[in-house]
């Protein structure tokens, strides 16, 4: 693990209790997991592209890439290490994205809840792609 992926891990834990706001990008007012995977992004220096238009219950992730490319990650190979970002789908066209704060524990925004968590145990939902930041250069 590199020490970006940790200050990324301890950003998005700084975030617990955060709440939860479609589209949200503030800590006053809320965040989505968009905008939570951004804010902790952005505590690492690295910037992802500014996203809207999308659904609570969204099919269509394929912004993700786009915010990988653009703040630096690339794909996540083996098991998820902190840090990682994880797209997982918790239910028929629904897409979520979650900050990994170890291998089984996740950092998310939890819109039933009504803010972020964190969330010990094993994925409840089939992982559907894992990010990982690059070693800046």
């Amino acid at each position: 693990m590199t020490a970006d992926q940790e200050r990324l891990a301890a950003a998005a834990e700084g975030l617990v209790g955060v709440p939860f706001q479609l589209h949200g990008r503030d800590i006053l007012y809320g965040v989505d997991c968009v905008g939570l995977v951004l804010l902790a992004l952005s505590a690492v220096g690295r910037k992802g592209p500014s996203l809207s238009g999308y659904g609570l219950r969204n099919a269509d992730y394929s912004f993700v890439p786009d915010i990988a490319s653009s703040a630096g990650l690339g794909p996540a190979a083996g098991v998820i290490e902190r840090g990682d970002i994880v797209v997982v789908r918790p239910g028929p066209g629904q897409r979520h994205l979650l900050i990994a704060a170890g291998p089984l524990r996740f950092i998310h925004a939890h819109a039933g809840l009504g803010r972020v968590v964190s969330a010990a145990g094993p994925l409840q939902w089939p992982v559907i792609n894992k990010f990982r930041l690059n070693e800046r250069r």
